[in-house]
Parts: structure tokens; sequence; C-alpha cells
């Protein structure tokens, strides 16, 4: 694809997805100000890397933002499979997982590794479907808001904000802190 068309399917996406523009104010609303480490950001299933320009913006332009997925993209930066992280422990001051936990095989060792590469008073942000028509066939879990501060609990994370959105899709926006030296 030419950069051009590939910009415009982004455009595309931006509009067929309002949700995108709910994520970014919650991304502003909960990243910008924080007091946090100086660390790097992790973007883990970034794909297209919708939310970048979002993070660059809340954490700062000198704040570098590792995209990471599974398989390889146009901005990619890293092939990482969440569940298995190449990254040192506490490498990083956020960790976005947006539209990830459902699809893969175990999300509490997913949790962990996302608990593990976050330096203690760091950010978690997490945005996942309760009720979806889109994804089905590859889609593993679902969970309340109850549930998912379940387990971001279990992985040693504490909730610290949450957002639903009403409509097909009822994303939650799920922000959580790694307290300093544990919780």
């Amino acid at each position: 694809m030419t950069p051009r068309l590939v910009a415009l399917y982004r455009r595309a996406q931006d509009l067929i997805l309002p949700e995108r523009a709910i994520v970014r104010r919650f991304i502003a609303t909960h990243l910008a100000d924080r007091t946090m480490p100086r660390l790097p950001c992790l973007d883990i299933g970034a794909g297209p890397d919708p939310y970048g320009a979002a993070l660059s913006q809340a954490l700062g332009p000198d704040t570098p933002i590792i995209t990471a997925d599974i398989g390889p993209g146009d901005r990619v930066q890293a092939m990482a499979d969440v569940q298995f992280l190449p990254f040192a422990d506490r490498t990083f001051a956020a960790v976005i997982a947006s539209h990830l936990l459902q699809h893969v095989e175990d999300p509490r060792a997913a949790l962990a590794e996302i608990a593990r590469v976050l330096a203690p008073g760091g950010v978690v942000l997490v945005i996942h479907p309760f009720v979806t028509l889109q994804g089905r066939h590859r889609d593993l879990w679902r969970w309340t808001s109850g549930g998912m501060a379940l387990e971001a609990r279990r992985a040693g994370l504490t909730p610290i904000a949450q957002q639903s959105v009403g409509g097909r899709s009822t994303p939650w926006r799920i922000c959580w802190r790694r307290c300093r030296g544990g919780c």
C-alpha cells in the first residue's frame, strides 16, 4: 500500500470506530501530568498504532514509545507475544494494551508479564470489550469491570480508574498503577 492509502485507511478507521476518540481522551485524562518514572512507554498489540500520538502528547515528546505486536506491521518496532515479553523487568513507565487480552490464550500470564515490565509507580491502560459482535471468531475471553479489576489485583496492579462506554461494543477502559515496592 502506498503511504497515501495507508493514511486514508487510518482516517477511515477513526470514522468507523468512534471509540478511538474516547480512548484518546481517556489517555489524556489518566496519563497526562501524572508523576511516573522517566522511562519509555510500551504499546503492546499496537497494530496500526491508533494511539501513538495521544500517548506522545500525554507523556511528553521526550518519552520513547515502543510499539510491539505479535506480527509485523508498518508501525511495529518489536515483535513480541504479551505472554512472553522480551523486555527486562521494570523497563516501562506506562504500558497500553488495547483490545488485546481477549485474544491471548492466557490473559493472567499476559497481565503478569505486563506487571513485570512495568516500573514501580508506572501506569497500565487496558482497553477490553465486554460485549461485541466483531472479532468473535478469535476472541477467547470477556470480563466485567469487576472481573478485570480482580485480574489486575492478582497481577499486583492497583486499579485507579475505569470507564465504560455504551453501545454495541461496550468496551471498558481500565487504568492501573503498580505501587512502589509492591501493593
